[in-house]
């Protein structure tokens, strides 16, 4: 029998219920942080743009040979990140960026080699073996290393997580219920 199979008989947990594990968390810690009470808490997956300060929201970055500091942004006091993992949006394997960095202010968090998640056709998500939670004025910063000779490398990667704010700040109405967030 295979692990995967073995796994589930045991009743371990899924992907999908650790993602909504960590979206109850986003919700539980934005009404602690915020003061609010659960019910006016919105959970949503992180917008590149709107929560990291990318200049648009598409996962995409350009890097060089060596490390590259793709996203440093402090946390603004109306919201709380979980950052889960990564995903490669690329189908096929790119060659020249090789390993991610996720720190918490200086505290290295996450390491981790890419490659390491192609399966040949694709590559697969990145799980971390624990979220990695940011708290207004907390200081989140994602690098990548480009092997040497790379020069303006497109790599389109999407850091995967949620986000507790405030209903009303930026979404005014819920589009999912709690339980349907995956």
């Amino acid at each position: 029998m295979a692990f995967a199979e073995s796994a589930l008989k045991l009743g371990a947990p899924t992907v999908v219920d650790m993602k909504k594990r960590i979206a109850s968390l986003a919700k539980a810690k934005a009404a602690d942080v915020l003061r609010v009470t659960p019910d006016q808490v919105i959970v949503r997956k992180i917008d590149p743009q709107d929560d990291l300060g990318l200049s648009d929201k598409v996962w995409s970055f350009v890097v060089n040979a060596g490390w590259n500091e793709v996203v440093s942004k402090v946390i603004p006091s109306n919201k709380v990140i979980y950052v889960y993992g990564f995903k490669v949006l690329h189908e096929d394997v790119v060659d020249d960026v090789s390993f991610i960095r996720l720190y918490k202010g200086n505290d290295l968090v996450y390491e981790d080699n890419i490659q390491e998640y192609y399966d040949g056709e694709k590559y697969q998500e990145i799980m971390l073996a624990r979220e990695v939670e940011y708290l207004p004025n907390d200081k989140l910063r994602l690098q990548i290393y480009a092997k040497s000779g790379a020069s303006s490398v497109t790599i389109k990667l999407a850091v995967l997580g949620y986000v507790g704010e405030k209903l009303g700040e930026r979404i005014t109405s819920p589009l999912l219920h709690s339980n349907e967030i995956p």
